[in-house]
């Protein structure tokens, strides 16, 4: 385990300390505390990291409503091996500053003004199972467990559930792979209806040499949320292939449907020695 504690301090001057509209501007300091700690684990079996950060603000004494005083920062993320090739857990928690509205002022991570910011903590907890069998192929069957809160009635706060199985082939089938997902998603809402998202698969690809696979996928997505058209279900496919000339050169494309009408993909990657 590796602990690291810090403390910041930062003065900043501000020529519109609560974002008052033109002509009403008032000027003024703002004094920044910051304490913190970082905390970090590395092993075979385990992989933690955790940063958090209080930043307090003072200033003036007719701060008001406009100024919060106090915010908190978090970023976390477990990773856990529990039984060998077996068993394993997955977590995160956040704590960050975001915006309510698009048409508001967009103000940055560190601002001290809550005209338009709310508090948003999120936590999700993952185990599973993923086992390799062999060359054959390797399985992992999740379950995931998420919550965010966002800090305000209007926008509320929401739970979900995700069940995954999937099943990818190994080094065995060096011409023909393949894979199978099923995954299933309910997330129950403050302010809406408990929604729910389904999508079942089957890919292959098929090599015709080093640097040239054919792809293909069938499949099927149900979701049951409001949608203009009415129709939140359906099957699906598409085909497409991959070119990798090297290990620095990719390109993955194809082109398919879905319920919701023609899909298409497209992505290059090449990296040089100064560029990506």
């Amino acid at each position: 385990w590796t602990f690291q504690p810090s403390v910041e301090a930062r003065q900043t001057y501000t020529d519109n300390l609560r974002l008052a509209p033109s002509g009403r501007e008032q000027g003024d300091w703002i004094t920044e505390i910051t304490p913190g700690f970082t905390v970090s684990k590395r092993s075979d079996r385990v992989r933690f990291d955790a940063t958090y950060q209080l930043h307090y603000f003072a200033g003036p004494d007719d701060l008001g409503g406009e100024v919060d005083r106090a915010q908190s920062a978090l970023a976390a993320r477990l990773g856990a091996e529990l039984v060998s090739d077996w068993l394993y857990f997955d977590g995160a928690a956040s704590i960050r500053q975001q915006p309510v509205s698009a048409f508001g002022p967009l103000l940055s991570d560190r601002a001290y003004a809550n005209i338009n910011s709310t508090e948003v903590r999120t936590f999700s907890a993952s185990p599973y199972l993923r086992h390799r069998f062999g060359s054959t192929a390797t399985a992992e069957l999740r379950y995931v467990r998420d919550k965010v809160d966002t800090g305000r009635e209007r926008l509320g706060n929401n739970h979900g559930q995700t069940v995954a199985f999937s099943v990818n082939s190994g080094s065995r089938f060096t011409d023909l792979g393949w894979n199978l997902l099923l995954r299933e998603q309910r997330i129950d809402d403050e302010l809406a209806p408990e929604t729910s998202a389904a999508v079942a698969s089957f890919g292959l690809r098929y090599s015709l040499g080093r640097t040239l696979a054919l792809t293909g996928n069938v499949g099927y997505d149900k979701s049951d949320y409001a949608a203009l058209g009415g129709v939140t279900e359906g099957r699906s496919w598409s085909t497409g292939f991959i070119y990798a000339p090297s290990s620095r050169t990719r390109v993955d494309a194809s082109v398919g449907r879905r319920f919701y009408g023609d899909s298409y993909h497209l992505s290059a990657n090449h990296r040089a020695r100064r560029a990506v």
